[in-house]
């Protein structure tokens, strides 16, 4: 069940219509019985459509955060392959070569153009896959400076390191924004975890108060409405606070 999740996050494969479909009947089979040990059938029910949501919501997460650390590589990657053909390699041997001294998402997806290249697949056709499976902006910029050198000629070398300083200057910029920004996504998260810290003292202070809630169809619905406010305020608060490459 939990293959595409770790797959998504180790690799940064795309589950299938079939594996997103498994997972979010599963975690929707788990939040139903927990739902109904804790209060009942309707709480249950709206337990497993939580769940449900979370789990093809982790999916997309994984792989976002795959593909975070795949750019957070592109630099590296770019440096070492100027070193290794200013060493002397050709394109194809510098790739090799880089693939090995590599860590991470990137050094992963540069062993899979690697291995293509030892099968005999063609330089272009298997950094026009890198570039599609990597889906990040930083790797085009890498696979488009190869190529155009393979038809134009230049100095690919000097290229890939202008290339990997102009990453390295968006990713500063990208910490002083994320930097600037801290203290305001602090506070709003503070702001979202009031309503349940409230709920907690209420508890404490009058026994019995969650279960009197969740054991009326009103008390589930006002509930179910609050928490599915809560969740879209803590999305909503993470897409405007997301720092764009």
């Amino acid at each position: 069940m939990l293959q595409p999740l770790r797959l998504a996050g180790a690799q940064g494969l795309i589950a299938t219509d079939r594996e997103r479909i498994r997972l979010q009947a599963s975690a929707a089979a788990i939040g139903l019985a927990a739902g109904l040990v804790v209060s009942g059938l309707p709480g249950g029910v709206v337990l497993a459509g939580v769940s449900s949501s979370l789990a093809s919501r982790s999916l997309v997460w994984r792989r976002a955060r795959y593909r975070r650390r795949l750019e957070a590589g592109a630099s590296s990657a770019a440096l070492a392959i100027a070193d290794a053909l200013a060493a002397g390699h050709s394109v194809r041997g510098a790739i090799v070569a880089c693939a090995g001294g590599l860590n991470g998402p990137i050094a992963n997806e540069l062993r899979a153009v690697t291995y293509e290249l030892e099968f005999g697949a063609e330089t272009d056709a298997a950094l026009v896959r890198l570039r599609r499976r990597a889906r990040s902006r930083r790797v085009d910029l890498i696979v488009a400076a190869v190529r155009i050198q393979r038809r134009s000629g230049g100095s690919l070398a000097g290229l890939l390191r202008s290339i990997a300083k102009t990453i390295e200057e968006h990713e500063q910029l990208g910490a002083d924004a994320r930097a600037a920004s801290a203290q305001a996504r602090f506070t709003s998260l503070i702001v979202l975890l009031l309503p349940g810290l409230g709920l907690l003292l209420g508890e404490l202070s009058s026994p019995g108060l969650i279960g009197r809630m969740v054991g009326s169809p009103i008390g589930i619905w006002l509930f179910g409405s609050a928490l599915g406010l809560q969740l879209g305020g803590l999305l909503l608060i993470r897409r405007l606070s997301r720092v764009q490459a």
